[in-house]
């Protein structure tokens, strides 16, 4: 009799198939739940568990779930947008472990009394190799010191001096320079060892004044071949002390005892001084930045002793750190990025050199006293010199700054606060406007600050670790788990069953084989 083979509707066999592959998962599901170790799990996959049981540890575990996942993406979030915390560093740092800072003194003055100096004469007996008095000397070296290319016209019977580069008479540059020596800065004082002014104290000439800066790294660390000749001091002032071998030539200082103060003696009444000055500021910056002007500067009084405490605030940074970006670690290690000019790179630094970029972009040229090579133009004309200046006044408003120069603070860097007390009348009555200046540390220990990272990836793990624990009772193991029961178990079992479905074919095909041979 035939048999007649009925064709099953298609979408009944896909029912079945799905019907049969949810009921083969929640097979798998039942027998992981009373294996897993994921708390309410197994109450919700328990064979005889009441509908109420299974939904009220549905419930249960989904808000468990969702609190832990919530938890662990604000731990990522904060993870990845704010990996880098400001801490205290706990190891007190010494001050005979960093440098003393470097100390610059700008004076400013009166006009200069042309009756008493009358520069074209002075220049003209120069010329002539007439002997010259030590204030006339003084103004010849000042002029070839700054500008090195003078000429001199006879106008009308009348001597003007002309700067080539910088088209201004000597009397609007002296009148637009602080022009001073360094004659006024008469000796310098450190553990009883008294050395001339002009033997520590060098030459830095910014934003138009003529200043001395003390303790400061040498020009041949300080700048690159690019810088401009005329603004480095080769062989200008003899180094405070020869080096020993390995030793560092800034100058430190032991504590913060009085015995161990630097002691600066000002005499503004010195006749060989070039001008009547009227006052004297002071800028406290790191050695090995090149100074500007700053708020941190603070007016000396004259006449008085004035005592300066120095505290330093030191901010070092893992090096972890340098896997993120600048921007993320709100640093830039010095030995990633090359300034132009700067062999160091400080945040200082860079700003200077970005003013020098900004000006050569608005005016294609820039002051005779700002950062150039030799190739740079120098402003020259009215029109230059006004350009100039509008130039620099909108670049040093803070948002135009920091947009467009992105000079962020060095990784590791020391900068210093200061306070200043004055004592009036105590300083020696025999020689008029003399003023007095100690400077030292405040406390001979300090709490320096450390950028680390808040918590790095074994500190993320553990978090997201922590709350799988505290919610779910889960752990990675619990993960591998999940994995091996409804992904590997699965597999591997559904391998075995086309082994033994193989095999039983086999048998069958063997029986049927050996019942036709024993018809034959």
């Amino acid at each position: 009799m035939q048999q007649i083979a009925i064709e099953e509707d298609p979408k009944n066999k896909s029912s079945k198939g799905c019907f049969s592959a949810v009921k083969g998962y929640w097979r798998t599901f039942t027998e992981y739940s009373g294996e897993s170790t994921i708390h309410s799990v197994n109450y919700i996959g328990k064979r005889d568990a009441h509908w109420g049981t299974r939904l009220f540890w549905i419930f249960c575990f989904v808000v468990s779930l969702s609190v832990c996942i919530y938890l662990g993406t604000q731990t990522y979030i904060r993870w990845k947008n704010n990996p880098v915390i400001m801490a205290i560093d706990q190891v007190q740092t010494h001050v005979s472990d960093i440098p003393f800072p470097a100390v610059t003194l700008c004076a400013s003055n009166e006009k200069i009394d042309e009756e008493k100096f009358n520069l074209p004469d002075i220049v003209q007996r120069y010329a002539n190799n007439e002997t010259l008095t030590r204030q006339e000397e003084a103004m010849i070296m000042l002029l070839d010191d700054i500008k090195n290319e003078w000429t001199i016209n006879a106008v009308d019977d009348d001597l003007e001096i002309y700067d080539p580069k910088y088209n201004l008479t000597s009397k609007d540059y002296i009148d637009n320079l602080n022009n001073i020596t360094r004659e006024f800065i008469t000796s310098l004082t450190y553990r009883k060892v008294e050395k001339n002014g002009s033997e520590v104290f060098r030459r830095t000439i910014f934003e138009e004044n003529l200043c001395f800066t003390y303790n400061m790294i040498e020009d041949d660390d300080m700048f690159t071949e690019n810088i401009a000749k005329t603004l480095i001091n080769h062989g200008e002032y003899d180094s405070q002390y020869v080096p020993k071998s390995g030793e560092e030539y800034l100058q430190r200082v032991k504590s913060a005892r009085i015995t161990q103060s630097i002691n600066i003696r000002i005499a503004l009444d010195n006749t060989d001084n070039l001008a009547n000055m009227t006052s004297i500021f002071m800028i406290i910056h790191s050695p090995y930045n090149y100074p500007k002007y700053s708020l941190d500067y603070i007016p000396i009084k004259l006449g008085a002793i004035n005592k300066v405490l120095i505290t330093p605030q030191i901010i070092q940074t893992d090096e972890e750190l340098i896997k993120y970006k600048p921007k993320v670690r709100e640093c830039i290690f010095g030995y990633k990025t090359k300034l132009e000019f700067f062999k160091n790179y400080t945040q200082s630094n860079c700003e200077l050199e970005c003013e020098t970029h900004y000006l050569l972009q608005k005016c294609s040229c820039v002051l005779f006293h700002m950062l150039h090579n030799e190739s740079t133009r120098i402003c020259q004309t009215e029109d230059e010199i006004d350009c100039a200046d509008n130039a620099t006044d909108l670049f040093h408003y803070t948002e135009r700054r920091l947009k467009r120069c992105k000079c962020l603070p060095h990784c590791n860097e020391i900068t210093y606060s200061m306070s200043m007390t004055h004592y009036e009348g105590l300083v020696t009555r025999d020689v008029s406007y003399d003023s007095l200046i100690i400077l030292g540390y405040r406390t001979d220990r300090f709490v320096a600050m450390k950028r680390q990272e808040v918590f790095g990836l074994v500190e993320f793990l553990s978090s997201i670790g922590g709350f799988l624990g505290l919610l779910m009772g889960g752990s990675l193991l619990s993960l591998i788990e999940i994995f091996y029961y409804f992904f590997m178990r699965k597999c591997c079992k559904e391998k075995d069953d086309d082994q033994e479905e193989t095999r039983l074919d086999n048998v069958e095909n063997g029986a049927a084989d050996n019942g036709a041979f024993n018809r034959n």
